[in-house]
C-alpha cells in the first residue's frame, strides 16, 4: 500500500489507495472510502466497521477525523456519518472516548502482530 499526504492550508488529504481499485482518503476531517462496484452488496454494518477501522488506525489523531463517508461512484451516492453519532450506535449505546478506543485498537493490532511473518514486521515503520 502506498500513502500520499497533502496539506492544503488547514486541510489534510491522505491517499491510501496504492494499487487498490478502491480509494481511501481523508478530506476536511472525513475519512472517505470510494466504492466503484456496479452492484454494492456489502452490509451496512461491515462497511461502517471498515470505516471505523480507518479512524482507529489514526492512533494519534493526526488527521483529526470527525466523520466517515462512503461514495458509491457508479450510483452517484455519498453517505456520511458523524463519529459522535456513529460510535454510540456501533458500541451499543456505550459512551466512549475516541482516544481510548484508538489505544485499545493499537494494543489489539500489536498483540495480533505475533502472527505476522518476520519479513513483514521488519518492513513496518518505526514509531
Amino acid at each position: 500500500m502506498q500513502v500520499a499526504i497533502t496539506k492544503r492550508d488547514d486541510r489534510l488529504e491522505v491517499d491510501f489507495s496504492g494499487t487498490s481499485r478502491q480509494a481511501r482518503t481523508c478530506i476536511n476531517a472525513t475519512a472517505l472510502d470510494v466504492k466503484t462496484t456496479v452492484d454494492p452488496k456489502f452490509t451496512r454494518t461491515r462497511l461502517l466497521y471498515q470505516l471505523l477501522g480507518y479512524v482507529l488506525l489514526d492512533y494519534d489523531d493526526a488527521y483529526a477525523i470527525r466523520s466517515v463517508a462512503v461514495y458509491l461512484s457508479r450510483q452517484g451516492l455519498l453517505i456520511r456519518w458523524r463519529l459522535d453519532d456513529l460510535l454510540p450506535t456501533l458500541l451499543d449505546g456505550k459512551q466512549t472516548n475516541l482516544a481510548e478506543l484508538r489505544g485499545s485498537f493499537r494494543q489489539a493490532v500489536r498483540a495480533a502482530a505475533v502472527d505476522v511473518p518476520a519479513a513483514v514486521v521488519a518492513r513496518a515503520p518505526k514509531e
